[in-house]
């Protein structure tokens, strides 16, 4: 981690301050101890994030003297110039030490709050997460956050404050590094190469379908006309195996509450109130009832299968030009 760190430092040196912001941003992911780290990302980011990054090094080390004068000279609105003569020169990879290390995990290069006011942000809540997709003209970031949580990230969001610091987990992916987008029953997921050139995914949550065809739309005019949108079937593996899983869980589900109907038509009721609960359920319904219900799902899983397997759903893939034809024909 520390050669990383030298790294990225004498990348920013340099001038290539992106490469230099990338290497940062991972080794935060890992290491959310590093001070040295969240200084130098405090010198390659906007005025919000910079402060953010300046308190985290000094609720590291609230000693730090070059992080107390960054603060100082933020909150007194001078120039980025200002800033960076008092960022410390950098120390040989020999002398960095792991205690000059702290940062919040997935710490992002963007959604800044300049960016949030151009960005496509989509929110999808579930019980017990809150997750947020948020897709700026150079990243798409995924964070997640607790339910308790909502509240504050959907106003931020209407807003359009920045909302990564909420996060307590977050994803993100370049735009440069995305090799396809891909729409399939419902779901978006981000095909992309991460730095040692494997291929990954990242799964763009969105909370209904109109959110996700918006998503797509978005996603097609930030990528360029370099991409286009192709359609193709669903892989017969896929097309054929989720409705057999489906029909396989019916039947086993069907044989064990069968069963259990029975034991309820017997025996007394108790235990936890939702053991209460099901045994009155299954004593209402008896075990013929609990064999017309898995018949009737057995069905509809079995036309599903028949339909998919004579007439596969459609895939929807944005891809370079050459890559969507031969995707189209292969997939």
């Amino acid at each position: 981690m520390t050669d990383n760190v030298q790294r990225a430092i004498d990348l920013i040196k340099s001038g290539d301050k992106q490469g230099g912001q990338r290497i940062l941003a991972q080794v935060l992911k890992t290491d959310p101890q590093n001070e040295l780290a969240w200084l130098w990302m405090s010198t390659v980011v906007d005025r919000d994030k910079r402060r953010y990054c300046l308190e985290k090094t000094l609720s590291i080390n609230p000693d730090n003297v070059q992080a107390k004068q960054a603060l100082e000279l933020l909150s007194q609105k001078e120039a980025s110039s200002s800033l960076s003569q008092v960022v410390p020169e950098v120390q040989s990879s020999a002398s960095l030490d792991a205690h000059e290390l702290a940062v919040e995990g997935g710490f992002s290069a963007g959604a800044s709050r300049s960016e949030m006011a151009d960005a496509d942000v989509w929110v999808k809540r579930t019980k017990y997460y809150v997750y947020v997709s948020i897709l700026t003209r150079d990243e798409v970031i995924v964070g997640r956050a607790g339910a308790n949580r909502t509240r504050e990230i959907q106003s931020r969001v209407e807003q359009k404050l920045p909302v990564l610091e909420l996060f307590g987990h977050t994803d993100t992916v370049r735009l440069a590094a995305v090799s396809k987008v891909i729409l399939s029953l419902g779901t978006i997921n981000v095909e992309y190469s991460d730095e040692k050139g494997d291929t990954r995914r990242l799964y763009v949550p969105c909370p209904d379908d109109e959110a996700t065809e918006a998503a797509m739309d978005a996603f097609q005019r930030r990528l360029g006309s370099r991409f286009e949108r192709t359609q193709a079937p669903l892989r017969t593996c896929m097309a054929l195996g989720i409705p057999t899983f489906m029909i396989l869980g019916v039947i086993g589900g069907t044989v064990l509450f069968f069963f259990l109907a029975q034991e309820a038509m017997t025996t007394a009721i108790s235990g936890s109130w939702r053991a209460r609960a099901l045994g009155m359920i299954l004593r209402f319904l008896g075990p013929n009832g609990v064999l017309c219900i898995g018949g009737v799902l057995l069905v509809f899983f079995v036309a599903i299968l028949i339909r998919w397997g004579l007439n596969p759903p459609l895939d929807t893939i944005l891809a370079p030009r050459g890559q969507a034809i031969e995707m189209g024909s292969n997939n």
